[in-house]
């Protein structure tokens, strides 16, 4: 069970990682394999910020090839074909990783792409991209790439949905892999840091980091369940892996308050809806009129569209989908897929979140988004021992936490052996009893095993977190009535804490995800 802060006072890290999201638990994962010493805190739960908000798709990274106008811009700028290259290498290599290591967390979708006159590229430039791909992944990763150059003959469902079938000059049908829900990721990852001896703090806020003659770092934490818990603990090097926090934390060092700016935040919102029988499995890729990627993707039964793309400057803890964010994307989607008819009513649930997109004074507008995964060194700032990362992505997290893995090694050195990764997933135990709802096969028994074994603290982080009930279809109120009993066993709430803390969850699903516990 989980050990009162006060017991980490004075304790001495490597490595201290603040911010417990994809990146965070995935390079935990690997410094605590190679024999650091590690803590990783977070001031809320695992893998609820952008990670939790991720598009569930894992991109081959043939989508990551188009121009963003026309072929002939890679003549004219050379460096952005070569830089959009290497990103398609990556995220067609991450994507082979993990269909190896974590098969059972992974699902295939099928994806329709139409080529419109005037987008830029003909179907013979992404014949060659999706060529490229196999090439790169050796065809591990099956794509079944077909092309119909006339749309009336193609088989895919979404052909008959195409809104301007007369200005399609073809249509592209591939497969791709989504994970089953992101934060399941990044807690087996976690997890599996915790096994290699990593210290796991979430729900604990860094409030101050001072840097120590010797490089060495001070860190203030407190625990944000009981404010009255405190620590001060010490580190060799510093992990700012706060996501779209990254400038906030940088501003917490007691002796710099004029750190350069590292990211800027970009609100994602994407809308749950149901689409007929005949779609499940199948999805479409667009372009809204903002020209920017818009989706329609399966998730269990339903399908989710969106995002949209707009820079954000509002608080970081309160991202929300509001009614302009709705509208747009219905309204896209009447433009994308007009037989779909969808409208308000159609909404099951909705979720927002901020991207961290690495900054880039030259682009204030947040267009440029390559690459992904930028290693930050903080030396810059005059806080030598500090490194981070802004803009890591689920597909390629292994690769960034590599690269991560270097740049701490070429500062400290582990204080203990070396214990290989063998194992990525962790399996669920298996239940007798009845599921918590219809749509989904965790049950009381998947509860307590959240919390006593999984660092789970509160229903969001039941649900969402660690069995991912609450991504597919809306909760249930006896599921929650189920699973707060069994929280409360575990966790000794009374009764009263018990009702509390249902009654904090519903207004975070109406808050977060517009609707109501029935």
């Amino acid at each position: 069970m989980r050990k009162k802060l006060s017991e980490l006072n004075r304790v001495k890290y490597d490595v201290a990682i603040v911010g417990g999201g994809i990146n965070g638990c995935a390079i935990s994962h690997l410094l605590a394999a190679e024999g650091y010493k590690v803590i990783v805190v977070d001031k809320d739960d695992f893998a609820t910020g952008a990670t939790s908000r991720s598009a569930r798709i894992l991109h081959c990274g043939l989508r990551h090839m188009a121009p963003d106008k026309n072929v002939w811009e890679f003549f004219r700028k050379p460096g952005s074909l070569i830089t959009k290259l290497f990103n398609t290498r990556d995220m067609a290599r991450g994507q082979v990783e993990l269909s190896r290591t974590i098969p059972s967390r992974l699902r295939k979708v099928n994806l329709a792409i139409p080529i419109y006159s005037g987008d830029g590229y003909s179907g013979w430039h992404v014949d060659i991209g999706a060529r490229l791909i196999r090439f790169i992944n050796r065809d591990e990763v099956p794509m079944n790439y077909r092309r119909w150059k006339d749309i009336s003959k193609s088989t895919h469902p979404f052909a008959s949905y195409l809104p301007r079938p007369d200005e399609a000059k073809s249509l592209v049908a591939l497969d791709d892999l989504q994970f089953n829900w992101p934060e399941r990721i990044a807690i087996d990852a976690i997890l599996g840091a915790e096994d290699k001896g990593a210290e796991l703090r979430n729900f604990t806020e860094v409030k101050a980091m001072s840097q120590q003659s010797d490089g060495g770092w001070s860190l203030s934490l407190v625990d944000v369940e009981n404010p009255r818990e405190t620590a001060e603990i010490r580190a060799k090097l510093v992990l700012n892996l706060a996501g779209q926090w990254i400038d906030e934390v940088a501003r917490r060092v007691r002796t710099s308050n004029r750190a350069e700016r590292r990211v800027i935040p970009v609100k994602g919102v994407h809308l749950l809806v149901k689409l007929a029988p005949e779609f499940k499995g199948a999805g479409l890729v667009g372009v809204n009129s903002d020209n920017e990627p818009f989706f329609c993707l399966p998730f269990g039964d339903n399908h989710y569209i969106g995002p949209t793309e707009t820079a954000y400057d509002g608080d970081l803890d309160d991202v929300r989908a509001d009614d302009d964010d709705i509208d747009f994307i219905l309204n896209e989607a009447a433009r994308i897929l007009p037989q779909a008819k969808l409208t308000r009513d159609d909404v099951i649930l909705t979720w927002a979140g901020v991207r961290p997109i690495t900054y880039d004074e030259r682009e204030p507008n947040c267009r440029r988004r390559l690459p992904y995964g930028v290693i930050q060194d903080f030396a810059s700032d005059g806080m030598r021992n500090m490194l981070g990362v802004t803009w890591g992505i689920i597909v390629t997290h292994r690769t960034t936490a590599r690269a991560v893995l270097k740049e701490v090694a070429k500062r400290v050195k582990p204080s203990g052996r070396r214990d290989p990764i063998t194992s990525y997933e962790r399996p669920f135990p298996p239940s007798s009893l009845t599921p918590l709802q219809k749509s989904s096969p965790y049950t009381a028994d998947h509860v307590r095993h959240a919390v006593e074994k999984e660092h789970a603290r509160d229903l969001r982080g039941v649900f969402f977190g660690r069995l991912g009930i609450g991504w597919t279809d809306r909760i249930e109120r006896g599921a929650v009535d189920v699973a707060a009993a069994t929280m409360a066993e575990t966790l000794g709430w009374s009764e009263a804490e018990q009702q509390e803390r249902v009654a904090e969850f519903q207004t975070y699903l109406s808050r977060y995800h517009n609707y109501d516990l029935a």
